[in-house]
């Protein structure tokens, strides 16, 4: 069952429940009258719960994200309290009299509610209303991943704008292809990329040059790996990048991971070390997103010595 599957079948058994607890206690006998006073004091109280609750459980929640929360979770509880008197009403062959209205009311049906609303309303609104609780904080209760931290000395903001980093390196949290092609586009100097697999098949591509991309990464993906043999077998370290510089390009290749490598072609023009840095952070930005969208892949930055050819820390 996927996590979405699970998501779905949550918001069903919060509403089963809701609604069997007030067909359950329709039965008792009612402590409010049905008046505007005793629906004032209800929507009140439950309200204000809903939103010192909203506030203080997510430290990113607005006042607008709470007011919001607020209202749908008040909303929630009472349709499913209608409906279960409405229920008790049918099934119970109560009296003519019997308003399920007096099911909403029910302060000890209530008081179960609310603690169950409180408990899975985080997720309906994940499902539901994620703008509520912040996409962040909704992709993360819905089973995805948690949009990962980056680790640099200069804020965020900068690093979006400029993809500039301290040599401690980052990551951009991207979510598609066409979102990492975006980000990888801010390069100065950046000509086209190519994501290609362990079998040296392109992924993914964004190279407006005519050349022959399949040809470029299946011998560039042989040659390094043949390359880092050598190199491991004369007794030297392990290869971090293969740099090729021709009249027109710098082209550079690394391995992201154990299923995935990429290349990355510059613009002669480029000075070595912006493009340098900025590689490291494209490099990251693109294993981070690929390690999302294909969890189920080996992709385990370590490798066996026959796979070593280019891996970019």
């Amino acid at each position: 069952m996927t996590s979405f599957d699970k998501n779905l079948l949550l918001l069903l058994v919060t509403i089963l429940s809701l609604v069997a607890v007030a067909a359950g206690l329709s039965g008792a006998r009612p402590i409010f009258e049905l008046n505007l006073s005793s629906v004032a004091i209800v929507v009140g109280v439950e309200f204000l719960v809903y939103f010192i609750a909203s506030m203080a459980m997510n430290q990113r929640a607005t006042v607008g994200m709470a007011l919001g929360s607020a209202v749908a979770f008040v909303i929630l509880r009472c349709i499913c309290s209608l409906i279960g008197g409405a229920a008790f009403g049918i099934f119970a062959e109560a009296s003519d009299g019997f308003n399920p209205a007096l099911a909403w009311l029910n302060p000890v049906a209530a008081a179960i509610q609310v603690f169950t609303v409180l408990v899975t309303g985080p997720y309906i609104l994940a499902i539901t209303f994620p703008d509520l609780i912040g996409k962040d904080a909704a992709r993360s209760l819905r089973g995805g991943p948690a949009a990962p931290s980056v680790s640099s000395s200069r804020s965020s903001v900068a690093m979006l704008g400029s993809l500039e980093t301290s040599p401690t390196g980052g990551f951009i949290q991207v979510f598609s292809y066409e979102e990492l092609t975006g980000v990888i586009r801010k390069s100065p100097g950046l000509e086209g990329f190519v994501i290609y697999n362990e079998e040296g098949l392109v992924v993914w591509k964004d190279i407006p040059m005519k050349i022959d991309v399949d040809a470029l990464a299946a011998r560039i993906m042989s040659g390094g790996t043949q390359l880092g043999r050598v190199v491991l077998d004369s007794g030297l370290s392990r290869l971090r990048r293969i740099a090729i510089e021709s009249r027109d390009h710098h082209i550079l290749s690394t391995t992201l991971n154990q299923s995935f490598g990429m290349i990355i072609i510059f613009s002669s023009r480029t000075q070595q070390d912006e493009m340098f840095t900025r590689i490291s952070i494209l490099s990251k930005t693109a294993r981070e997103f690929l390690q999302w969208k294909y969890p189920s892949l080996p992709l385990a930055t370590g490798m066996s010595r026959d796979r070593i050819a280019l891996d970019m820390v």
